[in-house]
């Protein structure tokens, strides 16, 4: 029987990853396993949050003495 059935389980520790990898052995199903976009926010670490925020300031200050050039907010804006 073939089925298009698909089926998204969200594990959130590894005794649950454990039992669904055997369940699914266990009935012969196939599965792949495939982890959260690095851009997620929920997967950035604390230590990358806080750097990402410090470079940015540093850049501020950068911009604010004449050392980097700042962009438009209209260009800003564009790029996104």
């Amino acid at each position: 029987m073939n089925t298009s059935n698909i089926f998204i389980a969200h594990p959130t520790n590894i005794d649950q990853i454990k039992a669904l990898k055997a369940v699914l052995k266990q009935f012969n199903v196939k599965f792949e396993i495939k982890k959260e976009p690095e851009n997620n926010f929920n997967s950035i670490s604390k230590s990358k949050i806080l750097n990402n925020i410090k470079v940015g300031f540093q850049e501020m200050k950068d911009i604010q003495v004449g050392k980097k050039k700042g962009t438009s907010f209209k260009d800003f804006l564009n790029e996104l």
